[in-house]
């Protein structure tokens, strides 16, 4: 072998672990910067996980369907809302509130 061919080997195998490097060194960095997508999940006290079914007419779907359009809110954030404060006052009223 003569010094050239060695040289040139040295070389080739000097790209290599150069292109290896550069490559370990990127997955790194991807994987420390890598951020998750979505919201951060709620606290255990703060999620809702509890289901209700309830049955209505069509005409009290139309209406409640117009009330969360014209508010902004969902029809869900609604139905809460309203059931939440319907119990409010008939607590109130139970307790002699007026």
């Amino acid at each position: 072998m003569t010094a050239g061919s060695i040289l040139q080997k040295f070389r080739k195998v000097e790209m290599i672990l150069l292109a290896l490097l550069i490559y370990i060194k990127y997955k790194e960095a991807m994987g420390t910067t890598k951020k998750k997508m979505g919201r951060p999940p709620l606290p255990p006290e703060k999620r809702r996980s509890k289901i209700v079914m309830l049955r209505l007419t069509d005409e009290e779907a139309k209406f409640l369907k117009s009330a969360a359009e014209k508010t902004g809110l969902t029809l869900s954030e609604v139905l809460r809302r309203g059931g939440l404060e319907y119990g409010k006052r008939l607590q109130a009223r139970r307790q002699g509130k007026p």
